[in-house]
């Protein structure tokens, strides 16, 4: 045989080779690392591109199709006459590369996206820094970051939650205080800091409340830092 065996990693990945060509492609795989790759990579993509389309079947459909299948003709498969040996080369390598450009996008799609940190926040472009009232010796600063929606904190000092206490985060909005997550620092006072929950839009004051541990639907607790935006 004197085609090209790379090309019909595709055709192979979706069992579309059969005959001498499978058995041919098959010790050809034995000895071809790259193809054996390609092979991996189409299924793997194959099977995505099917996931993303499944549905499950209706409760009769099993039953109305065997139903109807008595009464269909089985037509003959149907064979081009000529240019077939020109087809073989086509078809081979439109399937692999179809397949090669869906692996690519369907990777970029699902590639997954980092996760917002308090740290992007703070390095962000157009980040605006706001110093908060806090008691002497707490220095509190808030972040903020329009384009990507989001508040970040720092409270460098702030001495632990006593025992059965967690310091609660409190965004204000048009519907009043919404909970904005917790910042604990361990003893010393020094912490990471802490993305807040909920956006940027919607909101005009922040502040920390001393609540009961696992917070509160609503501040109740002496109030350590507070501040607009």
């Amino acid at each position: 045989m004197t085609e090209d065996l790379h090309t019909y990693a595709g055709l192979y990945a979706l069992d579309a080779v059969d005959g001498v060509l499978l058995t041919e492609f098959e010790h050809h795989l034995s000895v071809c690392s790259s193809c054996t790759q390609e092979v991996r990579e189409f299924r793997a993509t194959a099977g995505r591109l099917g996931a993303t389309q499944a549905s499950l079947p209706s409760p009769g459909l099993r039953s109305s199709v065997l139903a109807a299948i008595t009464n269909v003709r089985q037509e003959a498969p149907f064979v081009a006459a000529t240019h077939r040996h020109r087809n073989r080369w086509i078809t081979p390598l439109a399937v692999a590369a179809a397949l090669a450009l869906t692996f690519g996008v369907l990777r970029t799609i699902t590639s997954p996206t980092a996760p917002l940190t308090a740290e992007s926040v703070i390095n962000a472009a157009d980040v605006r820094q706001i110093t908060l009232t806090a008691p002497a010796g707490i220095e509190t600063k808030a972040f903020v970051s329009v384009k990507e929606n989001r508040i970040a904190l720092t409270a460098d000092g702030m001495p632990p939650a006593q025992a059965g206490r967690s310091y609660q985060l409190w965004l204000l909005g048009p519907a009043g205080f919404e909970s904005a997550g917790f910042m604990d620092p361990p003893p010393g006072g020094k912490h990471a800091a802490v993305l807040l929950k909920g956006t940027l839009s919607g909101h005009q004051r922040m502040m920390i409340t001393d609540e009961p541990a696992g917070g509160s639907t609503a501040p109740s607790g002496p109030t350590l830092v507070e501040g607009q935006f």
